[in-house]
């Protein structure tokens, strides 16, 4: 590991590019390789621009942290243009109007009666119902009581009940 280090920085001193330890334990992790100096060189200028807007944004200690990916020898402009398609440009489609745009060779028929043409989904019967078996009992709620409560039966307690049943029967005799 340390004769790894070494020699970056021997190569990086030899053709005159910024040792960044960063980067090169960067390029390990991803098995990054350049054919180029001038290929690497500019790799190295993305990656540490991308570093800053990493650095910049996880100064502001928001919810969510940037870090580094493989893509992170990439500006913006190489990223859009060598992995992002038309959909992400925010663009109107083509066709945006909807309208259909004949070929030629194709014929296409005025009309069509698609309820006539599409089966029907097959009706659940009560042996078909009988074949997919009992259906399961909602899940219960599992949820927690207030530890203040005493009595962790929903119904009044016994000694209640009995206080309203004897208050009931004194009315009715009475």
């Amino acid at each position: 590991m340390i004769y790894t280090a070494i020699a970056a920085a021997a190569f990086a001193a030899i053709t005159h590019l910024p040792w960044n330890p960063q980067f090169e334990a960067w390029k390990r992790t991803h098995s990054k390789a350049y054919t180029t100096f001038e290929e690497e060189l500019e790799a190295l200028k993305a990656f540490e621009a991308n570093e800053m807007i990493i650095r910049q944004h996880n100064a502001k200690n928001l919810t969510w942290t940037l870090g580094h990916n493989a893509f992170s020898d990439l500006t913006w402009e190489q990223f859009k243009a060598k992995h992002m398609s038309e959909l992400f440009l925010n663009r109107n489609p083509k066709n945006a109007r909807r309208v259909f745009i004949q070929q030629p060779n194709v014929k296409i028929a005025e009309s069509k009666d698609w309820v006539a043409s599409a089966p029907s989904p097959p009706s659940r019967t009560s042996s078909a119902a009988a074949r997919a078996g009992p259906s399961r009992p909602p899940a219960r709620s599992r949820a927690r009581t207030s530890s203040r409560r005493t009595n962790s039966s929903p119904f009044r307690s016994s000694s209640s009940c009995r206080a309203t049943t004897t208050a009931t029967r004194a009315a009715t005799a009475a």
